[in-house]
């Protein structure tokens, strides 16, 4: 960490998980995990989004006796996002060399920033870049800016194609 900056290079799967809740962005209202806008819920990444008064009471049974849990409820993953290179397939981490890869939270201007460059399967390098945050003027917006990249004169050329998908996916 250096001053209001926490940043990491590289990926490691086995740490995204902490950096995601590291890189969390939030008002008092609403929270967002700092999970990679182009992934889902799997074993390495854990989307999450959470509001202020959304709980589930469920009683359990511990020892014969109930206990009544209240737990946030994972809200529908807004950062979804679906990128596609000359109309293949959605890019995830797991189909793809990573040339770089940089996440950081920006704690002075509360922003998150991922960039990547990445080939795809066809040879071609792109870079992405993902910028968002939480409103601390209106508590109830959050907002997302994405960008891609192919550099001229690297085996680039087509098109890219940036989507939401139909549906909202919920984790919960």
């Amino acid at each position: 960490m250096d001053g209001f900056l926490l940043a990491y290079e590289g990926f490691d799967p086995g740490s995204e998980g902490l950096r995601e809740a590291l890189t969390s962005t939030g008002n008092g209202y609403l929270c967002t995990r700092g999970a990679a806008e182009w992934e889902d819920a799997d074993g390495v990444h854990y989307p999450g989004t959470y509001a202020h008064g959304g709980y589930n009471r469920e009683t359990t049974i511990l020892g014969g006796l109930p206990v009544l849990n209240e737990d946030l409820v994972n809200l529908p993953n807004w950062l979804v996002l679906q990128l596609r290179i000359e109309g293949e397939d959605v890019i995830r981490l797991a189909g793809i060399e990573l040339v770089s890869y940089h996440h950081e939270l920006d704690i002075r201007n509360a922003t998150l920033v991922r960039q990547l460059r990445f080939r795809d399967s066809s040879g071609r390098e792109t870079t992405l870049k993902s910028r968002r945050f939480v409103s601390m003027a209106d508590v109830h917006h959050a907002a997302i800016e994405s960008g891609a990249t192919l550099p001229r004169g690297m085996n680039c050329g087509g098109s890219v194609t940036c989507a939401r998908p139909e549906t909202t996916r919920c984790n919960c």
